[in-house]
């Protein structure tokens, strides 16, 4: 699949969540058919305070980055392949094969790799999010309301059914088309969480975006966590943005 990028134009939007809202996505967590009370431990509160931001103007892939497309760049040694030894990598997308799933088990490095190699960069935290929740700052990339299981095929999202007895964890990018943000992005709350540029600490960076694995309030466009820079996960994946700012060093990226 070719990839397509969305226009996400300049504009003040709403990120982050009022305590209000940290405090819905922790009964969110708790509602989840999968939890219990002690199993929602999850960092709500840094999602606090709420702010606006003016984002320039970017553009975002409209999907996340597919095994095919990231074959096409270790192909041409640009890239090199996913890790087999992490976290839920012993049989990642690119080795089953799986030619429109996202690639996972890549680390942040991989992932800047294979941007830089299409002639473009990670989005930082904040763009990720105004492309998930719109300007307003949504709940979810579809709107307020949860999807139940019901809505979504099984793979999709893990917490919906037994997830390893599945072909595979993932699903097709695209697939699910409830899964639609405000400018028009898939996948935003399924499928694989994502890589951006927003350095969180040393060597360690934000993470974006629901995953097959996530509870109900980990859908949501404001939460977020941290991840290694070194460290592939199944449960990661990638897309890649443009601005007019494209040679910035990702380093300085905030």
């Amino acid at each position: 699949m070719a990839a397509t990028m969305l226009e996400v134009p300049e504009g003040i939007t709403v990120l982050g969540s009022t305590e209000a809202e940290a405090e819905h996505a922790l009964e969110l967590c708790r509602s989840d058919p999968s939890t219990t009370r002690d199993d929602c431990k999850g960092n709500y509160w840094e999602e606090t305070p709420q702010r606006q931001a003016n984002i320039p103007r970017f553009w975002l892939d409209k999907f996340e980055v597919t095994v095919s497309e990231y074959e096409d760049c270790v192909e041409a040694s640009h890239c090199t392949k996913p890790n087999s030894s992490a976290a839920f990598c012993e049989d990642n997308t690119f080795m089953l094969g799986l030619d429109d799933h996202p690639v996972n088990c890549v680390d942040w490095h991989q992932a800047i790799a294979y941007c830089d190699w299409r002639g473009k960069r990670l989005p930082n935290a904040d763009e990720w999010e105004k492309a998930a929740r719109g300007s307003d700052g949504q709940t979810f990339p579809w709107g307020e309301e949860a999807l139940a299981c019901e809505q979504v095929s099984r793979p999709y999202r893990g917490r919906c059914g037994d997830w390893t007895s599945s072909d595979s964890p993932t699903a097709p990018v695209g697939s699910v088309l409830l899964d639609r943000s405000p400018y028009d992005a898939l996948d935003m709350a399924g499928n694989v969480s994502e890589w951006t540029a927003t350095r969180h600490t040393d060597g360690f960076r934000v993470i974006k975006g629901g995953s097959l694995f996530s509870t109900l309030d980990g859908l949501r466009g404001a939460r977020f966590r941290f991840g290694s820079e070194d460290a592939p996960d199944g449960l990661v994946g990638f897309r890649c943005a443009y601005s007019d700012d494209i040679k910035l060093d990702h380093d300085d990226q905030q």
